[in-house]
């Protein structure tokens, strides 16, 4: 009679483990299908724009300032594409729970240069006429331990993000400190109510679903990397701006600002603006 309980227990506990893997399968099947649609949407859109500026090219007759503007489409569509395509080895990585963190040396000035080389002559500023304002930090705070393409990564979803909902002004970004952390900011002369809804997305209930052409994926991967790398992503309002802010508690290497310096100019290039 025991025995009999024990099995009947059994059964039992392997018929809800039965039922709550299938509950977990159809709800997988649910986000993989609007996961599917949004990457479709997301790609669609630079791929579309890569080859029809392309085929443009072909064009015997262009002159040579169109086909300049022709290859910067080009190029900043590709540029697109390439986040695109790190966004979603992100969201693989942060479902499965596999994110790994790097220790690099870096210089902060340096990354927000590089950034605002990158984007000044993108298409969605020089489209909006936007005024693109990078703000540097004390030097003595630039030189730091970090996962140096995480960071990049996350400023890069911020920048894009304030970029996509700027229609006119000007958008900022830097970094300075905070108390024990370090914080950097992307400011923009925009409203924040589309951000904050994007930033509430869940990674696992695929409801980051695209509204009206933008995708709120790249701020819940920016938000969940910050967490991972025990920091903090919060939003600021007010009737001037709008800002995203996030802190890292990231180390300071004073002795490697010193090695910087000690490289000569040419090395040192980005990182006076």
């Amino acid at each position: 009679m025991l025995y009999f309980n024990e099995n009947k227990k059994m059964f039992s506990a392997i018929k809800e483990l039965k039922e709550e893997l299938e509950r977990k399968n159809r709800q997988f099947d649910s986000v993989r299908s609007v996961f599917l649609s949004n990457v479709s949407h997301e790609l669609r859109t630079p791929m579309n724009a890569i080859v029809g500026f392309a085929n443009l090219l072909a064009d015997d007759d262009l002159g040579t300032d169109e086909k300049k503007e022709f290859i910067r489409h080009i190029n900043d569509n590709s540029d697109l594409l390439m986040r695109l395509i790190d966004n979603m080895v992100d969201l693989t990585m942060l479902q499965s729970g596999n994110v790994k963190l790097k220790s690099d040396k870096l210089c902060l000035n340096s990354m927000i240069t590089d950034l605002y080389i990158e984007y000044k002559n993108s298409e969605q500023v020089k489209s909006k006429k936007l005024q693109l304002i990078p703000c540097r930090g004390d030097e003595e705070l630039s030189a730091v331990i970090t996962d140096t393409n995480r960071l990049q990564s996350i400023m890069r979803n911020l920048i894009d993000s304030a970029l996509r909902n700027t229609p006119g002004g000007f958008v900022k970004f830097g970094f300075g400190r905070r108390e024990n952390n370090m914080q950097f900011f992307v400011s923009y002369s925009g409203k924040m109510f589309e951000l904050e809804n994007e930033m509430k997305g869940d990674l696992n209930g695929g409801d980051y679903v695209c509204r009206e052409g933008n995708c709120g994926l790249p701020l819940v991967i920016a938000r969940s990397i910050i967490e991972i790398m025990n920091g903090e992503l919060w939003t600021e309002s007010d009737t001037h701006c709008s800002a995203l802010n996030f802190t890292l508690p990231l180390k300071i290497n004073k002795g490697l600002m010193e090695r910087f310096y000690k490289l000569g100019v040419s090395a040192r290039k980005n990182i006076a603006l």
